[in-house]
């Protein structure tokens, strides 16, 4: 018995092959304390927010 090629393989992670990430095209808006006042039932997920910096 010989196993698939990992190409083949339909329970492989889509992004195991994926290209590298490119540069991000717009400017950062991670930072909540410029801009638009959010709505204030979202102040509790304010401590939750950070900078993603992978795929997905």
């Amino acid at each position: 018995m010989s196993a698939k090629p990992s190409d083949e393989n339909p329970l492989q992670p889509p992004w195991l092959n994926a290209p590298p990430v490119e540069e991000y095209p717009y400017q950062e808006s991670h930072d909540l304390r410029v801009g638009p006042k959010l709505h204030p039932t979202l102040d509790g997920l304010l401590p939750y927010v950070g900078v993603w910096r992978g795929r997905g």
